[in-house]
């Protein structure tokens, strides 16, 4: 019975940690954050006087910070952390989001 409610909950905790990460709608505003898809509005297809692109999308969407979320081993070991030690789910969860999925962490403890 324990082993469920603990993969209940770890699949919740997963739910908010990628919420913002596999976002449909980047265009999301809330009342501390926007999401990437309006800045793309005014920062995509730019270029320099040579004519190289210089956009900030292409760069972001391939970084660390844009994919932390969805990096596998981290959301294996998480899910590992959450089943050896649920009595300290909430600390863990709020200890591996404020890195891995920042705004979501801070939309949940700041509301």
């Amino acid at each position: 019975m324990i082993k469920y409610w603990l993969r209940a909950f770890t699949c919740v905790a997963f739910s908010l940690f990628t919420l913002t990460a596999y976002a449909e709608n980047d265009n999301f505003t809330t009342s501390h954050f926007s999401g990437s898809g309006n800045c793309a509005q005014c920062h995509d297809n730019l270029t320099d006087t040579s004519g190289n692109d210089v956009s900030i999308v292409k760069d972001w969407g391939t970084s660390m910070m844009a994919n932390a979320t969805k990096d596998p081993l981290w959301r294996a070991k998480v899910a590992t952390e959450l089943e050896r030690n649920s009595h300290l789910s909430s600390v863990l969860n709020d200890k591996c989001s404020k890195c891995h999925a920042p705004v979501a962490n801070y939309e949940i403890t700041q509301v």
